[in-house]
């Protein structure tokens, strides 16, 4: 029985397909084909079916030292640590993350352009809607309070957290501090291009997004199980590449007022994670 020994854990829209790629691209590291299994996100490892199929997952590791699963919700689950923990407790935890407010606004646009929040706004009203979803309980998605559930569970060795911008500025250390942190050989140099994974922002064409969409929820779990792995990757690429350039060039930002309004919400959680962390976060206080 072969499971992963280590989980890229979140957090969404903080460039966790970024890393998931860089980590894949060394040749000590084995990451499952497919990316976001949400496996612990319920408790699927006690139904032996559902525990064989994320198993079969890990099927073509060879010789890796480091065998990973990358799910970016498992950092705001309230219950994943919990699972994580009973299937493997030894297991070293990646999270990456990213400006409170950059991240929430980016991840709401992302549930609106899949379909995934039912809303009936226009594109110009998205801001408004979401910062009317802000006075909803947000507490589940504050960074310091969600670390904190896993470090009850892992001992603080086991995590590793790393930040989107030292990601987007300096990728290279970045992965050589995740290489490290898996025991793998950290001067593995990446060959890093413009490429951008998993673009944020608009559709230009909505229809054929809604309709690629549709398509990659349904058929991409048995894919990544019934192809090999460079073949699947093959397709998944094709599949990114289509996609990216259906989406705008022009980035959609919060206004300073949003900004302002998401800051004030994640401000004392915000305070506490520099604290935990030892690193300047004012920059995530500023509008």
């Amino acid at each position: 029985m072969t499971l992963p020994n280590f989980i890229l854990i979140g957090a969404p829209k903080s460039g966790t397909t970024s890393l998931y790629h860089y980590l894949k691209a060394h040749p000590e590291v084995f990451m499952s084909s497919l990316k976001e299994s949400y496996f612990f996100s319920e408790d699927k490892y006690k139904d032996p079916e559902l525990l064989a199929e994320f198993e079969d997952l890990f099927k073509d590791v060879k010789h890796e030292k480091a065998i990973g699963e990358a799910c970016a919700t498992y950092i705001f689950h309230g219950h994943a640590h919990e699972s994580i923990k009973s299937v493997i407790p030894d297991a070293k935890l990646i999270v990456i993350l990213r400006d409170p407010a950059e991240r929430a606004y980016s991840d709401y646009i992302m549930s609106y352009r899949t379909g995934h929040r039912k809303l009936n706004v226009q594109e110009d009203d998205i801001e408004t809607s979401f910062l009317n979803f802000l006075g909803e309980d947000n507490s589940s998605y504050f960074y310091f309070e969600c670390l904190s559930r896993y470090l009850k569970n892992f001992d603080r060795n086991q995590l590793k957290v790393m930040l989107f911008d030292d990601l987007k500025n300096k990728p290279q250390q970045v992965a050589r501090e995740c290489f490290e942190f898996l025991d793998v050989d950290p001067n593995f140099e990446l060959e890093i291009a413009d490429k951008v994974f998993n673009k944020g922002g608009m559709p230009k064409n909505e229809k054929l997004f809604l309709a690629m969409e549709s398509l990659r929820q349904a058929y991409r779990p048995a894919l990544a199980r019934m192809l090999p792995d460079n073949l699947y990757s093959q397709l998944r690429s094709g599949y990114s590449g289509v996609r990216s350039m259906n989406m705008k060039s022009k980035s959609v930002k919060l206004s300073t007022d949003g900004r302002k309004k998401v800051i004030d919400i994640h401000r004392d959680d915000t305070l506490r994670l520099q604290d935990f962390l030892a690193r300047d976060l004012s920059h995530w206080l500023e509008c």
